[in-house]
């Protein structure tokens, strides 16, 4: 199981190449790859944050345009809702990514650890701060515990509040105590593609770039791109007779 953190697959376009990459480790029944709940929830929430802010701008641009129209303005907007925007983005990364889900119990062990500001939780000032953290923790321990069968590895930069893969700060040592030789992290999503794929060449590679070039996103992005093309101003010249456009 490769588990990601949000930091490695933040702002993750779901059309992208990356994307790509993960499911084609997916479909490829030699990997399972996902995200922890609260990860997914991040990732969306990152989508959406500035949703809220641009509306209410609109809303105040509207304002003061009826304050110096002498007739009544008829433009509308749709109401706020920023649960449909996030319900968008959860169903986009939900395709990517399998999904970990994080239990009731994992929620309030979460919020009492970090009460206490212990690891992966924090004290930040007078507060503490963090249980976000813990609940991706927790996740990865709960599934390593229900899934004895599992290695995970998990990717994340988060040195400072993980550690780094190899020691840990109480109490986090005696959380993965029995678990930590099924538990291997990885930094950063380069890093995955070189542990999980390999390089090819001659008829695999065309192959595995004939399969790229037939994969829904490369097509749509294709199709996306000649409606661009055929929809602007200077049109599509075509081929000349050395077949350069």
């Amino acid at each position: 199981m490769i588990l990601f953190d949000t930091n490695a697959v933040n702002l993750l376009p779901h059309d992208g190449p990356r994307a790509d990459i993960i499911r084609k480790l997916r479909q490829s029944g030699h990997h399972r790859v996902a995200v922890p709940w609260m990860v997914l929830e991040e990732m969306a929430a990152h989508q959406a944050k500035h949703y809220p802010a641009k509306y209410a701008a609109v809303v105040n641009t509207l304002e003061k345009l009826r304050e110096v129209l002498p007739w009544e303005l008829k433009s509308t907007l749709e109401s706020l809702d920023v649960e449909r925007l996030m319900d968008h983005w959860r169903e986009l990364y939900g395709e990517i990514f399998e999904v970990i889900e994080t239990s009731g119990e994992i929620a309030r062990r979460a919020l009492a650890r970090e009460a206490l500001a212990l690891p992966p939780a924090k004290r930040a000032g007078d507060h503490s701060e963090g249980a976000r953290d813990v609940a991706i923790w927790f996740s990865i321990l709960e599934f390593l515990e229900k899934n004895p069968e599992e290695q995970v590895c998990f990717v994340t930069n988060n040195t400072k509040d993980f550690g780094d893969g190899v020691t840990y700060p109480y109490p986090m040592n005696e959380d993965v105590a029995k678990l930590q030789d099924r538990l291997r992290r990885l930094s950063n999503f380069d890093e995955v593609v070189s542990t999980f794929t390999k390089t090819v060449s001659g008829k695999e590679a065309e192959g595995a770039a004939d399969q790229l070039l037939r994969s829904l996103p490369v097509r749509s992005r294709v199709a996306q791109t000649a409606v661009e093309v055929l929809a602007s101003a200077s049109g599509f010249a075509g081929l000349g007779s050395t077949g350069s456009v």
